[in-house]
């Protein structure tokens, strides 16, 4: 229940007001579609025309009162949206193992039913690695993911499928840090930031 449905609920409690009354006084001559109205300003933060200025003096209470309990109500809706969008990037963090991705010329790859019929992308883009190489040495680091990129492009002979050429790979030992490496090992430069990643969609 959000800050604003709690102090109509409170006041309606307190008042013994019953919903077709308050809609009366907020001026709907047609009841249903007043609590319709009302249920999507109270629920939703959609404000219908007057309504927040009308509200308090329905409700017997301060407009101070009522408008503070409307913004924090959009507050709460406001956080939880972003509580939502962040959840799947938060969900891939906890997943993150550290890993070589594969750069190709295509990030849409043809055909798609190939991808979808093998496992997805990774498939064809992920190579993983052991978590302890994250433990080692930097220098270490980079020798184990250069030979580990060399042999991969030299048994796929440069190719990933339905991605096309391989056109270089990223070492992604954090999350959002990633070393570009060129087809041959060699450290191209750093990466930092949201990794983009290859994408598809299959329609049945």
């Amino acid at each position: 229940m959000n800050a604003l449905q709690t102090l109509i609920s409170e006041t309606m409690a307190v008042k013994g007001l019953r919903k077709a009354q308050i809609v009366s006084l907020l001026g709907f001559k047609n009841i249903n579609k007043g609590i319709r109205c009302f249920d999507a300003f109270v629920v939703d933060g959609v404000d219908s025309p007057g309504m927040l200025d009308r509200l308090p003096s329905a409700l017997g209470l301060p407009a101070e009162t009522v408008r503070v309990a409307y913004e924090q109500t959009l507050d709460q809706m406001r956080a939880e949206a972003e509580a939502q969008r962040s959840a799947p990037l938060e969900r891939l963090r906890i997943e993150f193992r550290p890993h070589v991705r594969v750069k190709t010329e295509r990030t849409v790859p043809s055909p798609i039913f190939v991808v979808a019929m093998t496992g997805g992308p990774d498939r064809w883009l992920r190579i993983s690695l052991p978590e302890e190489i994250t433990a080692l040495p930097e220098h270490d680091q980079m020798e184990q993911v250069a030979e580990i990129i060399r042999q991969h492009h030299t048994e796929h002979k440069g190719w990933a499928g339905p991605f096309g050429s391989i056109t270089g790979y990223h070492y992604r030992s954090e999350f959002e840090r990633a070393v570009e490496f060129s087809v041959t090992g060699q450290v191209v430069g750093l990466y930092f930031g949201r990794f983009p990643v290859a994408a598809y969609r299959v329609s049945v």
